[in-house]
């Protein structure tokens, strides 16, 4: 059974209760999803998830299933963003983030269907990320799915 923590539950809050209707948008035609990773060098939280939770074998596994971008947010170096050449800052602007780390799902359609905002430990990350890349946020809220993960389900 999946462990869960109180800054789990926290996500939920969060991501859902600011954006609600999120959880439940749909992936592009092609099912690919992208994960915009938001960094800030000297960011220490960012550090911490790059040699933590981004090192976890359990964690690659499952994001390698995304189109992952690292965004730099105070770059105006331009990257290829769902068929568009755009500055990061820009995508940052975009995206509303305001504190690093952040992990914007993104599906091809260019709506987001959940953030991660801050650093989470290995266990909590895994699952926020579980949530989109299998495909629980078609059919529930994060809400949902950690209560029935909560219960065994």
């Amino acid at each position: 059974m999946t462990r869960l923590t109180l800054k789990t539950a926290l996500f939920a809050i969060i991501v859902f209760a600011l954006a609600p209707g999120l959880a439940l948008a749909t992936e592009g035609t092609d099912g690919k999803i992208t994960a915009l990773y938001f960094f800030k060098p000297g960011c220490s939280f960012c550090r911490k998830l790059d040699s933590g939770p981004l090192k976890d074998p359990a964690v690659v596994k499952e994001i390698s299933t995304l189109d992952w971008v690292r965004v730099k947010t105070n770059s105006d170096e331009p990257i290829d963003h769902l068929g568009a050449r755009v500055s990061q800052r820009e995508l940052t602007i975009k995206h509303g983030v305001n504190l690093t780390p952040t992990v914007v799902f993104v599906a091809q359609d260019g709506k987001a269907l959940a953030t991660i905002r801050g650093f989470f430990e290995t266990p909590d990350f895994l699952e926020m990320v579980k949530y989109v890349t299998e495909g629980h946020y078609k059919k529930e809220t994060f809400e949902a799915y950690i209560a029935r993960k909560a219960k065994g389900e």
